[in-house]
């Protein structure tokens, strides 16, 4: 959910009531400073790694959707 919102900017409805905590988390966190989109999104993949190994099954179920958010936050440097 919160790379969905770093990369696209939304989310699906069903899931506004997440969406509304991560944004509230957002601006509590951007009170004691301002950090860039680097440096939330180390955050957000940090916090990713720290829960452990996935379930294959959920790993399969949401790898695409991972990778296309991944891509879209890390464009490729002008040639």
């Amino acid at each position: 959910m919160h790379l969905s919102l770093l990369a696209l900017g939304r989310v699906k409805q069903s899931d506004e009531p997440l969406r509304l905590a991560i944004q509230v988390e957002r601006l509590n966190d951007g009170l004691q400073q301002e950090r860039s989109q680097e440096e939330e999104l180390i955050s957000v993949l940090s916090s990713l790694l720290a829960l452990g190994p996935m379930p294959r099954s959920l790993w399969q179920a949401d790898i695409n959707e991972l990778d296309d958010l991944l891509s879209r936050l890390s464009p490729l440097p002008p040639h």
